[in-house]
């Protein structure tokens, strides 16, 4: 009778783990910098800019993110995609500095938050791509989980670290001070930049973003990643103003919903790589599903705890097993646009939710977008389960 064949590590190897640890802590301390600028808002009015005209020139950097997120997919191909993160958190880190030296010009400004979003697109692609293929598939949903948690965990600290130095120091020196682990972050990716190899010169690039799109066995998976995007957008978007119409406290809902992510990220991640991907996908959407049905059902208290919860559980497994699922299909050389388009997707849902989110609930109502949110990942959980895209 043969031996079992040994159980896969973790890591290719002892420096992929080690690299894993170091991109992951220079992911969460270059969003640590990028989200100090949730204080922006504050200084651009302190400055004498009209809300409307801050509004825009704090959400113009998406266009060039999302333009940025397609190239730096293509680029992979060609190039090491550690080079592409180094080159993403320079643009990063030079428009965020600028804003303590151009916000008296208005177009200055603007070119720097063309700057920032510019390298936010590339460097969060390209990043996503260096810790997938440090990783081995067997945990490959779990320990990415935890990876892309890094982008959202600066949130919670990042904006209480900038409103402290405002509130001591007032807005000098505040981005360049708030620069420093973006600064960090830079250094950190010198070592796995040097020992990555880059890819050879006739190194195919996998099928094309319109090929990708079009992929019969990847539609779905497209759709369910946009879908989690616009639940994902929706919540900071207008959750405040359902809570306070309620009268309940913020809390409720969001620093909940923050534990429960982080939670599950760090735990109930470890198990999922036992089952079948369409299984894991399919109950994050019957769990974003409930939370709004909670949400759309009752204004207790208890009810929106619970409803929080749920949300950030479905959340904590949705889209890092859509990436994973979308990527998986391609040999690693040729994930580089995979990652992207699944980025773009996400993105795209999470930034057009406060638009189609505002226009359906002027016309509709609050109460039926909610139960509109709580319908359509129910719908897409039911039609994962009878039609199963295939695990790879």
């Amino acid at each position: 009778m043969s031996a079992p064949p040994p159980e896969q590590a973790d890591f290719p190897s002892p420096r992929a783990r080690r690299e894993y640890v170091l991109l992951a802590v220079a992911l969460f301390c270059a969003w640590f910098t990028w989200s100090t600028q949730a204080m922006l808002s504050v200084v651009l009015a302190g400055d004498g800019y009209e809300p409307a005209y801050a509004g825009f020139i704090i959400g113009i950097g998406i266009l060039p993110s999302l333009a940025a997120t397609l190239t730096a997919g293509k680029l992979m191909s060609r190039y090491r995609p550690m080079s592409l993160a180094m080159i993403g958190f320079g643009c990063m880190l030079a428009g965020h500095l600028a804003l303590d030296w151009v916000r008296g010009d208005p177009a200055a400004l603007i070119l720097s938050r063309l700057v920032q979003g510019t390298g936010q697109g590339m460097a969060v692609t390209a990043m996503m791509v260096s810790a997938q293929r440090r990783i081995n598939e067997r945990r490959m949903v779990y320990f990415f989980g935890i990876f892309t948690s890094m982008l959202s965990l600066p949130s919670v600290l990042a904006p209480a670290a900038a409103e402290l130095y405002l509130t001591r120091f007032g807005t000098e020196g505040l981005f360049t001070v708030m620069a420093l682990p973006l600064m960090a972050a830079l250094v950190m990716l010198t070592g796995p930049l040097r020992a990555e190899t880059p890819p050879p010169p006739r190194a195919a690039a996998g099928p094309g973003y319109l090929e990708l799109i079009r992929h019969p066995g990847s539609r779905l998976i497209h759709v369910m990643t946009l879908v989690a995007g616009f639940l994902w957008g929706f919540a900071p978007a207008f959750m405040a103003l359902l809570l306070l119409q309620r009268g309940l406290p913020a809390w409720s809902f969001f620093s909940v919903m923050t534990i429960a992510l982080f939670a599950s990220r760090f735990g109930l991640l470890a198990g999922v790589h036992t089952l079948p991907r369409w299984v894991v996908v399919a109950g994050g959407f019957v769990l974003y599903g409930a939370a709004y049905a909670l949400l759309w059902a009752s204004p207790s208290l208890p009810l929106t705890i619970l409803a929080a919860l749920l949300f950030g559980l479905g959340h904590s497994v949705a889209f890092p097993v859509l990436s994973v699922w979308a990527a998986m299909r391609f040999p690693p050389a040729e994930r580089g646009r995979a990652v992207a388009l699944a980025q773009l997707l996400f993105s795209g849902g999470s930034g057009t939710a406060p638009l189609l989110g505002g226009a359906a609930i002027q016309h509709l109502g609050l109460d039926w977008v909610l139960a509109l949110l709580a319908l359509a990942p129910l719908l897409l959980a039911a039609t994962l389960g009878t039609r199963r895209p295939s695990e790879n």
